[in-house]
């Protein structure tokens, strides 16, 4: 049986639009439909496949050019190598379900993915504030033409260090370095 907030009218984050959310809660008699902030905390190994299943989901999709060298059949390949090596890894949750993670280490980020159902309610900025809370300063690299993650990130205070022909990159896509400094 589909929950009856699914098929309501919502808004949040200044957006409205029809869509179904998984975690929300109803104010007021159901007109206005709210995520709840998501429980961030560590992931371990053992989420391996929970990674990989956001991954999959989402790895791409902002950028189409990016999906024709990310096979999903090496999802679970690319978690297993990594991020658990030399990097930590946080997750979001709705109730049980990993809706996003971040890979970071000292002053880098390396993985910032959302599962597209959780876009724009406030996911990627729970996890970043998390690694911002740990850090002094954040690097990272994103895709020239990537204009979401972009947009994102100068929102967040991070500013463009640097502009590349992304020649040594896995996507070979013009790509940028951005920073994050604490005030």
């Amino acid at each position: 049986m589909q929950d009856s907030a699914e098929n309501e009218r919502c808004t949040h984050f200044g957006r409205s639009h029809n869509a179904t959310h998984s975690a929300l809660f109803a104010f007021g008699e159901g007109t206005e439909i709210v995520r709840a902030a998501p429980k961030i905390r560590p992931l371990t190994p053992n989420d391996a496949n929970d990674i990989a299943r956001v991954l999959g989901l989402s790895h791409g999709l902002p950028v189409p050019t990016v999906a024709r060298w990310h096979a999903p059949n090496r999802d679970r390949v690319l978690v297993e190598e990594r991020p658990f090596g030399s990097a930590d890894v946080f997750g979001a949750f709705s109730g049980d379900h990993l809706i996003g993670y971040i890979t970071w280490r000292p002053q880098w980020i390396d993985h910032l993915y959302v599962m597209p159902e959780h876009t724009e309610a406030g996911v990627g900025t729970a996890l970043l504030d998390a690694v911002k809370a740990r850090q002094k300063r954040i690097d990272l690299w994103t895709l020239e033409n990537n204009t979401h993650a972009r947009k994102f990130y100068e929102a967040r205070g991070f500013v463009e260090i640097e502009l590349t022909n992304g020649a040594g990159r896995a996507e070979q896509e013009p790509d940028v370095l951005y920073r994050w400094l604490r005030p």
